[in-house]
């Protein structure tokens, strides 16, 4: 990735183009989706909308296309002036993705989650996947949860050496999972590293035993980068590190839990996976979140998945995105009522394998622009370089299959889905 920073950075100033190339990774017309190339299509999808002199794109080749025609396409990728973000070629003809709107039909029974079940968490020590978790329990009944980190809590026996008021983020977390077992539920806390598969798996089959089966997963584990939000200033490490549990780590979550009875997997993924413009400062984080909905893509045929595009939660946390760009794409941030909601309602419908649930002002709200090229100036930041946190941030046509949907929500609550046009 070094070299695609230093041609952005000192290559030729205008007219520099930047094609990411896979083969039948875009669910379009495709009774499967390869994985091959999943981590990087994020990242031509949006660079262009960083780098106003870039023309980048992401081209999905039908995976059964001969490498005469790969290289034809390629070669007229390259020659068209277009500022298309995504487009994808099947049976010789040329589609490029937008976003459009699916109405919901609200027939789906209400979810159950497993009595006696587990539900285990990933980040659920704080952000979206503690409210996740409390939510879980007052709505649902759950009396069995798994909560896993980075960071290891003090023994218990110490745990009352924290005051009841502290201000540091171990007393805040042993608040609120004092709070979860006044609610009477059992809650087991794991400093895990998602992408050390065995040791994952040892955890799993001890909860299995202890504890009872797995009912259901909600992955929220994150990082994001804040120092360096241009990616040519972005290091190798830092991304790696920003790509691994939404990546490798959901890799091996996902094989680790494929004995367990799962009612759901729920992918905690993001807008700016999506949305160029909002990924313009975080094309790490970016990338990471595509590969998840791509993930959820690939498996939904194994089990029920789902990856769901967050966009802004104002309450939990990052806190509230207000930055003009975010504004512009018609989005407004939501509150934890309005996502426990919209999170409801996806499993009760049994919505994906990809959601983009919105809040939306309807003045501005303009779905079928949202992948279209635009320029946004990158935001001054300062701090960690790399932060825990839940998926807060933000990132053409006959419709003729749909690469992913997406829930809107404004004055009468609206499906979206992701379109493709010839």
């Amino acid at each position: 990735m070094v070299w695609l920073q230093r041609l952005i950075e000192h290559g030729k100033k205008e007219g520099l183009r930047s094609l990411g190339v896979t083969k039948g990774l875009e669910a379009h017309l495709h009774s499967a989706v390869r994985l091959s190339g999943a981590e990087r299509a994020g990242l031509y999808r949006m660079l262009q909308s960083e780098y106003g002199r870039l023309y980048s794109r992401h081209l999905d080749a039908d995976a059964a296309c001969s490498d005469e025609e790969l290289a034809a396409q390629i070669a007229s990728e390259f020659a068209m002036d277009s500022r298309d973000a995504e487009v994808s070629y099947r049976g010789g003809i040329r589609y490029r993705a937008t976003l459009s709107e699916k109405q919901e039909d609200g027939s789906g029974e209400p979810f159950v989650f497993p009595e006696g079940h587990v539900l285990w968490i990933t980040g659920g020590t704080r952000g979206i996947g503690y409210v996740c978790a409390e939510h879980f329990v007052k709505r649902y009944g759950v009396k069995k949860l798994v909560l896993t980190g980075r960071e290891e809590l003090p023994p218990r026996e110490e745990w009352s050496s924290f005051e009841p008021d502290g201000r540091s983020p171990a007393a805040q977390k042993i608040r609120g999972i004092r709070a979860l077992e006044a609610l009477h539920a059992e809650v087991k806390v794991l400093a895990a590293d998602l992408t050390d598969e065995q040791k994952l798996r040892r955890h799993i089959d001890e909860v299995s035993r202890t504890m009872g089966p797995i009912g259901g997963v909600i992955h929220s584990a994150g990082l994001i980068d804040l120092e360096h939000p241009a990616f040519v200033r972005k290091s190798a490490d830092s991304i790696r590190r920003v790509l691994e549990p939404k990546v490798s780590g959901l890799n091996a979550l996902y094989r680790s839990m494929q004995n367990e009875p799962l009612a759901f997997f729920a992918l905690f993924s993001s807008v700016s996976s999506i949305i160029p413009s909002l990924a313009a400062g975080q094309s790490d984080y970016s990338m990471a979140n595509a590969y998840m909905d791509y993930f959820a893509d690939a498996k939904a045929g194994e089990r029920r998945i789902v990856s769901i595009q967050w966009p802004s939660w104002k309450e939990t946390g990052m806190g509230e995105v207000k930055s003009k760009a975010y504004e512009q794409t018609g989005l407004l941030s939501i509150t934890s009522e309005e996502g426990l909601d919209l999170l409801d309602r996806m499993l009760s419908n049994k919505q994906g394998p990809v959601v983009l649930p919105a809040v939306v002002n309807p003045d501005l709200w303009n779905p079928a622009k949202l992948m279209q090229h635009t320029v946004r100036e990158l935001p001054q930041v300062t701090g960690n370089t790399l932060k825990a946190e839940g998926p807060t941030f933000p990132s053409p046509g006959k419709p003729s299959g749909h690469d992913a949907d997406l829930a809107s929500a404004a004055a009468g609550r609206r499906i979206e889905n992701r379109s493709v046009q010839a």
